[in-house]
């Protein structure tokens, strides 16, 4: 069964421009089995978030299953994904949200490593990105990956995951998390906090463990490399494509 984490909508996020049908559409053409949604904390409250529970719960059907969850915005300005969560969480510190992940049988996920400048110290998650499409393309980011090997020093059983990051279409790509499971929320949440799954996209295939030899590394690395030098011209390219509509 695959499946994709990491995604917004518009009628949940206040900066996603894509709708639940169209995710939704997009998972059937892929032919994902279910969508881990993340939204936005900030555009939260608690009337808000038992609306979205519900449109999680009316849009699901026999193929394609939608879990509730959010992105908290810590105090420290950190960004952790909380799958499974149905009950909002204001912003708090990085430890009491991340408490608050697993009080409510929620899977605890740091949010794209890269795009912070200082990592936090200590850091009781069960997994992190190792690669977030909108911040790191195709390919694991380095210094994630160096984190989730420290962190597995002190703890085996935190896992490295990919994430979309959907936003816009143009995140609609073909990456995504695979596993043996059956069509259940709250079995499809035990995988993911005990790692049985496998990360994949269009070039390669990465266990939560991050099992990359020699040659991936090389590989992945430059990689990664190549797509942050073109990061720069790209934003500037789909900002003008966004302006003139090409692209939503």
């Amino acid at each position: 069964m695959k499946g994709i984490i990491h995604v917004h909508t518009r009628e949940f996020s206040y900066d996603s421009k894509v709708s639940f049908q169209e995710i939704k559409e997009f998972c059937k053409k892929m032919g994902f089995s279910f969508v881990a949604l993340t939204e936005h904390s900030e555009s939260m409250n608690k009337s808000k978030m038992k609306e979205f529970v519900r449109k999680c719960k009316k849009m699901s059907d026999k193929n394609l299953l939608f879990i509730p969850g959010l992105e908290f915005l810590t105090k420290e300005g950190y960004e952790v994904l909380g799958i499974g969560i149905r009950k909002f969480l204001h912003k708090s510190s990085l430890e009491e949200t991340i408490k608050f992940i697993h009080k409510n049988n929620g899977t605890a996920i740091l949010a794209h490593p890269c795009k912070y400048k200082k990592l936090p110290k200590s850091l009781d998650v069960d997994g992190i990105e190792i690669l977030n499409f909108e911040y790191d393309g195709f390919f694991p980011c380095p210094r994630s990956l160096k984190l989730l090997k420290e962190l597995r020093e002190k703890n085996k059983n935190v896992f490295g995951i990919f994430g979309l990051d959907i936003h816009r279409k143009i995140h609609f790509r073909n990456i995504f998390v695979e596993m043996k499971c059956k069509m259940n929320e709250k079995k499809l949440i035990q995988n993911f906090k005990k790692g049985y799954f496998q990360n994949k996209n269009s070039f390669f295939s990465l266990s939560p463990q991050n099992n990359l030899n020699k040659i991936s590394k090389i590989f992945c690395f430059s990689g990664y490399k190549v797509f942050s030098c073109l990061k720069g011209t790209g934003k500037v390219i789909f900002k003008i494509l966004r302006k003139i509509k090409i692209i939503k």
